[in-house]
């Protein structure tokens, strides 16, 4: 037939023509498919066609195209014998299955034997997964494939990009569809500058868990300077994944990262994390005499083990341990970062259960870890800082007692041990014994209570600026927070409480409650001491429902709760009782007043008589819903007033505290305490967070959000000590916090957004935070560039740029908006 249109309804043969051009485009699924095709038809078109029945071979020439169901070819020119199952496809060839595309120059085939060549071609392997163009592409078999001058690269940017952001070169390579490709000779380019070279790699070329290359990760600026890191990741087993990152940082040297993630059972995980460095650009500082010397070793490093595991009768075993070779490595490194504003790194091990009927009781068991990071001076104070190892706590919440008219019991257990790796005075001895030191600056305290050297925890004369020290509070036999306890022991706290609940004239809820806290201690200082002290608590509150009709607003339905309660602590003499918790020199009176519960079950070691009486009004304001009242806004009002104060009484805080939610999307949040007794407001809190409105330069995912806060009364305590300044800082502390803050986001089109962060004190007029920035996502959204300028009050201006590489699970919205790695899944 010439020049014209063919329809073979043939059992095998031309079926399996287009089946073995297809074997060029398979993943496993799609060979197994092709036997259930065998008997779909195939349609073949061209400019001319010819049929020679003596070699039973096809010709066809010109827009020839065949089709056989979702699956298509396109050549200029191809020819195929049906006796052997041969051909070649030229000019133009394009292979589609409808999943993956081949395009290619020259394409020889043979169905017999499974095998193809492809010539100047290139493999799409779908939206989301790799694209490779090759020189010459040798199918071996359904899906492996030997290849010369391959790149490989899941960038889709158009087609008259110039440079892509970045490719895999290799001079050679053996891939495996659905599994890997191992490939020779490699280059690693990034928008077409070869960046890093491999002798040897393998990766996966599919986007399911599979081992292989990660995406690199790139970045300028900083203390840091270069970035660069090659993730490797190795599917140990279906439930354990292991990435490998060497990291190379041009100021500092090589930082390797290894990080291991396991899944078992249900509801079981493990995380190990860990990274070191050989610190080639050490912080220095000059000693008193004169020495340059580092601040921290050259050997840092880190590590994290994060566990969680579900055993049977419902028990349960977490760990979440965090350790750092200094103060200062969450400040230099990205991998700790969001424990950067932390004053300690806290690690637990714990396991815990629920028992008895309706789950009413709980057991929690294990041990606690600190590694304090704010000090004044050179070395770590890790020694003497108070640990508890074991710790247990049995809660039991308020349950009837049975024949006894509706009294409930509920019950407190925690029992510590508080041990330091050595005490402070051990510690100290060689400086306490010198005849140089001067006791007035810190001595040991009471019953050996703590060490009264100045929360900065450093004794003596032998710091540099006594003036300081004196200002921190050393020597004046009050214990200050940072002090360091200089005991060890045991204490035991059992608090049962019996309760019963009254209804009156069916609109009043009454809930009186009276219980005992009984402490027990064993020490080194002390063989025994306890203290006993008398709880009680009444909690009287009414609900009153109506409607407001306000101008300007929607009807409301106003639910009004007043609320009346009461709490007594008994006094009893402390002072000479073992110091292991102490109770904080600023209270947070908003937070007692407003629950009642972190009165009666405070369980510092010095506990203040309270004889406290609160009136308040809970506020709910709802609006009608298609589903039912929607919640528009709340106001807590408050009133304290202490009977054990001095004289007559104390009033203490009248408190406002509320949030506004009008619409989706807006949120503010406020509260206000009010100093009754000093007529001064004592802190006040708000914040407002909106979307920008689309429209105009901006679309959506834009927000505005602002905060002002302060406090009239703050603590004294060292924290985020930097080399070089030591005391010179905190002689200038804050005696109140006054700051505001505020951060936008816009974005200006698909692909650029402009963020702002901002924060200032105008207490003492410093500038906390000042950092700008602009983003720009490819339009192939395939890889985004990022430049940042901030203002740090110790570290100056710094300016960095961050390239980041799309398409394996960050967001596209907000590029450069993730953490450290540990807690992220690669799965």
């Amino acid at each position: 037939m010439v020049g014209g249109h063919l329809v073979q309804r043939y059992t095998g043969r031309a079926t399996a023509f287009v089946g073995c051009l297809l074997l060029l485009v398979p993943a496993p699924a799609r060979a197994q498919n092709l036997e259930l095709r065998r008997n779909e038809s195939v349609e073949i078109t061209a400019d001319q066609i010819v049929y020679e029945s003596r070699r039973s071979v096809y010709v066809a020439a010109g827009s020839v195209q065949v089709s056989q169901g979702e699956r298509q070819i396109d050549a200029d020119w191809l020819v195929f014998d049906r006796t052997t199952g041969r051909g070649i496809a030229a000019g133009n060839v394009r292979v589609d299955d409808g999943e993956a595309l081949l395009e290619a120059r020259f394409v020889e085939f043979d169905n017999g034997a499974q095998h193809g060549l492809a010539l100047t071609g290139r493999l799409d392997l779908g939206e989301n997964d790799f694209r490779m163009a090759a020189g010459e592409l040798i199918q071996s078999s359904d899906d492996h494939y030997g290849v010369r001058e391959a790149s490989f690269t899941t960038c889709r940017c158009p087609d008259d990009a110039e440079r892509l952001p970045w490719q895999i070169n290799a001079a050679a390579a053996n891939v495996e569809l659905g599994g890997y490709a191992m490939v020779t000779n490699t280059t690693v380019d990034v928008l077409g500058v070869p960046t890093v070279w491999f002798p040897w790699l393998m990766f996966p070329v599919l986007n399911d868990r599979a081992s292989g290359l990660l995406l690199p990760e790139i970045g300028f600026g900083g203390n840091n300077g270069y970035e660069l890191a090659i993730p490797l990741f190795w599917a140990a087993r279906s439930n354990i994944n292991v990435i490998a990152t060497p990291r190379y940082l041009s100021e500092r040297g090589l930082k390797p990262e290894l990080a291991i993630e396991t899944v078992y059972g249900e509801r079981s995980e493990t995380t190990l994390y860990g990274s070191f460095l050989r610190d080639q650009s050490p912080d220095t500082y000059v000693d008193q005499d004169g020495q340059t010397r580092n601040v921290y070793s050259k050997n840092r490093w880190a590590g994290a083990f994060d566990n969680d595991i579900d055993l049977p009768a419902g028990l349960r075993v977490r760990s979440d341990i965090l350790v750092v070779s200094d103060n200062d490595y969450v400040e230099d490194f990205d991998d700790f970062r969001s424990y950067r504003r932390d004053r300690f790194l806290e690690s637990r091990v714990f396991g815990f259960g629920h028992f008895g009927p309706a789950d009413s009781g709980a057991l929690v068991v294990g041990g606690v870890y600190v590694d304090p990071r704010q000090n004044p001076d050179f070395e770590d104070r890790d020694e003497f800082i108070l640990q508890r190892a074991p710790e247990a706590s049995l809660a039991w919440l308020a349950t009837p007692l049975p024949g006894i008219g509706g009294l409930t019991l509920a019950m407190d257990v925690d029992y510590s041990h508080f041990l330091p790796f050595e005490l402070p005075q051990d510690f100290f001895s060689e400086i306490l014994s010198s005849p140089e030191y001067d006791p007035s600056n810190g001595e040991l305290v009471g019953n050996d209570l703590f060490l009264d050297i100045g929360i900065a925890a450093i004794p003596g004369e032998f710091e540099n600026n006594p003036e300081a020290r004196a200002q921190f509070g050393a020597g004046d036999g009050v214990f200050q927070e940072g002090e360091p306890v200089a005991d060890r022991g045991h204490r035991a706290i059992l608090h049962p409480r019996l309760s019963r609940s009254f209804r009156l004239f069916d609109a009043i809820d009454l809930r009186p409650e009276v219980g005992w806290q009984q402490t027990l201690y064993s020490t080194q200082a002390q063989s025994f001491a306890e203290r006993g002290l008398l709880t009680a608590r009444l909690d009287v509150s009414t609900q009153l429902v109506g409607e407001l009709d306000l101008p300007g607003l929607p009807p409301l339905l106003h639910l009004t709760e007043p609320k009346f309660g009461w709490a007594l602590v008994s006094r009893e003499d402390q002072s000479e009782n073992p110091l292991f918790v102490p109770g904080t020199l600023v209270p947070e009176v908003a937070l007692r007043q407003l629950s009642l519960d972190n009165i009666v079950l405070d369980t510092a070691d010095r506990i203040e008589s309270t004889n406290l009486a609160t009136l308040g009004f809970g506020n709910r304001f709802y609006v009608k819903g298609r589903q039912g009242p929607e919640l528009r806004a709340e106001l807590d009002v408050s009133l304290g007033y202490d009977f054990a104060g001095h004289g007559a009484g104390d009033f203490e805080q009248l408190i406002l505290d509320g949030r506004i939610l009008p619409k989706q999307g807006f949120l503010a949040n406020f509260m206000l305490a009010y100093d009754v007794g000093s007529h001064a407001i004592a802190q006040g809190l708000f914040e407002v967070s909106f979307p920008i409105p689309k429209g105009g330069p901006v679309l959506p995912g834009s927000y505005i959000r602002a905060g002002y806060q302060y406090r009239r009364d703050v603590p004294l305590f060292y924290e985020d000590f930097r080399q070089g300044e030591r005391f010179s800082r905190f002689i200038e502390s804050f005696d109140s916090i006054q700051q505001v803050t505020g951060r936008t986001r816009l974005r200006l089109t698909e692909n650029w957004a402009l963020e702002y962060n901002v924060g200032y004190s105008f207490e003492r007029s410093v500038l906390l935070t000042n950092q700008g920035g602009v983003e720009y996502t490819s339009g192939c959204r395939c890889w985004a560039l990022g430049v940042s300028v901030s203002e740090h009050r110790v570290r100056g201006i710094q300016a960095s740029v961050n390239f980041t590489l799309l398409g394996f699970g960050q967001s596209l919205a907000r590029p450069f908006s993730g953490g450290q790695f540990i807690g992220t899944k690669v799965y």
